[in-house]
């Protein structure tokens, strides 16, 4: 088995919804996506996906992120959804899972980081 992994950085503002703390308020984060995928096997090189399209289609998701204000975007509206790390690192993993749902490499998780020190990793 062979798990693969590609980072890609965004900066954006959001407001945590119901927040009892701080968080509530307008902050923002420079935040680091991990994206892991994995596959059984590697082509007849060696290679299991090129990292050239793996930081392509993270980019790509990430790109309508970097420089927003999250809570303004339809996918993170409402309490329920609020662009909290779970479900920005949620957001990403459905997004990449739709483009990698056939061949031999699937996602495995993503992990967004807050900061240096916290983040979320969602999988399924």
């Amino acid at each position: 088995m062979f798990e693969l992994v590609v980072r890609q950085k965004f900066e954006s503002a959001h407001t945590v919804e119901g927040h009892p703390g701080k968080c509530a308020r307008l902050h923002g984060h420079n935040w680091v996506v991990d994206a892991f995928l994995w596959s059984e096997t590697t082509n007849n090189i060696g290679i299991a996906a090129d990292f050239t399209d793996l930081k392509a289609a993270v980019k790509e998701i990430v790109e309508p992120l970097d420089h927003v204000y999250l809570n303004d975007l339809e996918a993170f509206k409402g309490r329920e959804n609020n662009p909290t790390a779970e479900n920005v690192a949620k957001y990403i993993f459905k997004r990449l899972q739709n483009q990698f749902s056939q061949g031999m490499v699937k996602v495995k998780k993503v992990t967004i980081w807050e900061t240096d020190g916290c983040g979320a990793t969602y999988f399924e």
